[in-house]
Formats: C-alpha cells, structure tokens, sequence
C-alpha cells in the first residue's frame, strides 16, 4: 500500500509540472527580499599597515667590497643626522692617503717651479744687461771710429812731440858739452854714456811719438770701421733675441706654473672625492624615527662584521606617529577606484575601523603568483589612514579618537579596507547569486509571486565583486536564488 501511495504521488507531480504555464518554475530553496534604499557600494581588499614616511638607507657604491664596522641596535629611535652605522674604509683610508700624498707632490713641485722660475728670470735678465752693455759698448766704440782724429789727441801728442823735440835739443847740447869736458878729463867716462843713453831715449820717444801722430791724423782704416759695425750689428741681434727669449721664457714659466695649478685643483678635487667617500662610509639617519633592519639577503645578516655591497638595503628609519595601508585591488575593478575616495581600515585585533582616504594607485599591476604570470593581478592601492596619536588611536572625522579595543597601529600589521566607490540612491542591493542572466546593463531575476517563480528584468547602475545594485525592483520583493 505505501509503494501505492508514493507512486501516485509521483505520478501527479509530473502531471502538475508538465502542465504549468511557460515562464513559471518551481520554487527554489531560498529567497532574499530587496529592500530599495540609498546605498554605498564598496570594494573590499586586504593588506598591511605601513609608515606612510619611511626612508631606506642603502650601501654607497664607494664601500663596495666592506663590511659593517658598527651598526645601532634595531628599534633605536634615532634624531635626523644620526650615525646609524660605519662600514669599513681601509680602503678609503688607503685612497685618502694616496690622493693626500699626490697633492702634496704637486704643491712641492709647484714650489720648485716657482723657485726655479726667479733663478731662470734672473739669469734671463742678467743675459739681457750683459747684451745691453755689449752693444752700448761697440756703438761707442763704432761712433769713435766713425768721428775721424780726435782733436785732443792730435794736440796731447803735437805736445809730446815738441816736448821730445826740447829734450832732444837739450841733451843734444849738454852731450857736446860732456864731450869736451871728458876730452879735458874732467868728466869720467860712465857719465857721459849716462847722458848719451838718455839722449837716445828721447830721440826714440820723438819718434814714437810723431809715428802716433802720424797714424791719428790718418784716422781708422775702413776694415776696422766695417769690423765695428758688424759687431754693433751682431750685439744688436743679440739682445733682441735675449729679450724675446726672457720674454718668451716668462711665458712658459708662467704656463707650467698654471699647469702644475690645475694639477694641484685636481689632486685637490681627488683628495676631496675621497674624503667624501669616506664619511659616506659613515650612513647616518636621513630622518627622525624608528630603526628597523632590512631583510636579509642571501643569507646575509645585518650584523657588525657582516659584508656589504653597493645598493644593500641596510637599515630602515621608519616614522611611527604617520601609517597608511596598503592594499591589493585585482585589475577587474581597479578602474573604479580613484584618489581621494573615502576608506575604512580594519586592523587586525581591532573592533573598530580607521578612516582613511586613497591617496595613490599603482600604474602596474602584478600578479599574485610570480611564478605563474596568466595568474590574476592585483594593483597596489595606499590608503591615508588619520594620524596616529602615541597611544596608537586614530584621529576620526569629527576629532575624536577612533573608539575600540585591540593593539596598538604599528606597521607590519595585517588589515582589511573597504572603499567606498559609489553612491547610488533608490536601488536594491542584490547578491550576485540572484542573477540569472545578463545582457550589458539588463539582468534577469526571478521573484516570488503567489507561490511561483517569475522573471523579469532590471537595470544595474552599480556593481561590486558579490552585488550588484539594480533598479526595478519593487522594495520587498522575494528574489530567488539558483537553483543548487
């Protein structure tokens, strides 16, 4: 009998179901009633509070090949110009050394230039001086031979000549007066000779002296007055060329000196150079906060004695009074975020949200798996949250703390945000689930009327990742779900 009855059951559901009008389906296993009022459409993301000012303190290029000599303790809260760590610089010290010892090489060497330069000068001039002379001198001498007899001359020797010519006459007559008194024997022989040499002597002079005047009334031959001017030619030449070559000289003194300058202005930059290099072997905090180690890199740790290379990321100085959220968007609805939109940011741990705004969007997106890169891609929205006073709450809207308990806001902490993209009003907010079909903007629905299920369209002007906010919904209708 039961088998009897469970099939006539069966038989007249078929019955019922094959004659119910088209457009009409059984009734699914749940609804969901519209309601139809202003609503705030939000997407919601995942992420992690940061320090909205952070500032990374990298390796220099200058201390490739070092390691950490001295470095803070992590946590330290530093002031801005604070030493955060030395590296090595036994090689800097080395390069300081050298470029150090150059310029002074080259001040030695312009020093010996500069002294070796007044000696070349002073010779240089005493070879002009000397030429000078020399030629003032011919020309003196090249006018006398020009100017013909000297008179005074003529006359000193017509002087002498008559002077001789007494004397002559004078030991003539007392030689003939010796002569007879040594014929008488009253003068002895030595004398007389005495007075004949002196006579001699003076008749000799007489003609000296008369041959001098003689070849000063001639004056000077041609060749001697050629010869003179020649010399006088040649001095001339001689001390233009000594005044060029000092002038000359001068010059090149005075470039090497400038080389040996800008020699000096080079090693000096090089000296400098690498005194700069060395106190950036010195990092110091670029602001006032928080020091944090940055991660590890092939198994090296921020540790003092560890090796460094040129753009390590070493330490991070972090201000903790200032964080932001950032935040992954997948590039579906990215396009509906823009800068500004308000935000909510629940922390995790805490009961209550922290308003924020979007203040920038990431201009490439990434993908989720970097292994995989068909795999979806997120863009990286940051979002302001209100700054955080010590005590880790959040400024609201109206000045008022942020109410609710939980952990203090520090970065590093996992967070959700909802942003509020849109506003619609007089609309339902439906789940995805409802739709049974779409068509653009035009959705199908199905609504419970008297017992049956009826579609019909409406029109979306909002969306979100699981609703959509619709209009033609008449407020309090039942939506069916689909069917499992």
């Amino acid at each position: 009998m039961i088998r009897l009855a469970v099939a006539a059951v069966l038989v007249l559901a078929g019955l019922l179901f094959a004659v119910r009008p088209r457009g009409e389906q059984t009734l699914a296993l749940a609804v969901h009633r519209a309601r139809v009022a202003d609503q705030v459409v939000s997407l919601e993301a995942s992420g992690a509070l940061e320090p909205e000012t952070e500032k990374v303190v990298t390796v220099p290029r200058e201390a490739a090949g070092g390691e950490i000599e001295e470095i803070v303790e992590e946590g330290t809260i530093v002031e801005k110009g604070a030493v955060l760590a030395r590296l090595s610089t036994d090689r800097l010290e080395k390069a300081e050394r050298g470029a150090r010892n150059d310029l002074k090489g080259k001040e030695a060497e312009l020093g010996k230039t500069r002294r070796d330069g007044i000696v070349a000068g002073a010779e240089d001039q005493q070879k002009v001086a000397d030429r000078t002379s020399d030629l003032t001198k011919n020309r003196k001498e090249l006018a006398y031979l020009e100017g013909g007899p000297d008179s005074r001359t003529v006359n000193a020797l017509s002087l002498k000549i008559e002077k001789a010519r007494l004397d002559e006459k004078y030991l003539t007559g007392r030689l003939a007066a010796q002569q007879e008194l040594k014929n008488r024997g009253f003068l002895s022989e030595l004398d007389y000779e005495s007075i004949k040499t002196d006579l001699t002597k003076a008749r000799l002079d007489l003609t000296k002296q008369e041959n001098l005047l003689a070849l000063q009334r001639e004056g000077p031959l041609p060749q001697e007055r050629e010869r003179s001017r020649t010399l006088v030619t040649r001095f001339s030449h001689d001390l233009d060329l000594a005044r060029k070559q000092a002038t000359s000289q001068v010059k090149l003194r005075a470039l090497a000196a400038a080389k040996k300058e800008a020699e000096i202005a080079d090693r000096a930059a090089s000296l400098d150079e690498a005194r700069r290099k060395k106190r950036r072997a010195t990092l110091t905090a670029p602001i006032a906060g928080i020091v944090v180690y940055a991660g590890s890199m092939f198994g090296t740790r921020i540790e003092v004695g560890a090796d460094v290379w040129p753009g390590m990321q070493l330490v991070r100085v972090i201000q903790p009074g200032a964080l932001r959220a950032q935040v992954q968007i997948n590039e579906r609805w990215i396009d509906r975020v823009k800068v500004g939109q308000p935000a909510r940011v629940f922390p995790l741990g805490r009961s209550a949200a922290c308003p924020a705004r979007v203040h920038s969007i990431s201009r490439i997106a990434d993908p989720r798996d970097q292994k995989d890169p068909s795999s979806p891609r997120d863009f990286t929205v940051v979002l302001l949250l209100e700054r955080v006073g010590p005590s880790g709450t959040v400024r609201g809207g109206a000045g008022g703390p942020a109410r609710g308990n939980g952990p203090e806001l520090r970065p590093a902490l996992l967070c959700t945000a909802t942003i509020e993209v849109a506003r619609p009003r007089a609309v339902a907010r439906l789940p995805v689930d409802l739709v049974r079909s779409r068509d653009k903007n035009q959705v199908e629905l199905a609504a419970l009327r008297a017992g049956k299920a009826v579609r019909f369209k409406a029109t979306v002007v909002e969306e979100a990742p699981d609703h959509v906010y619709v209009t033609g919904v008449p407020d309090g209708t039942d939506l069916l779900f689909l069917d499992p």
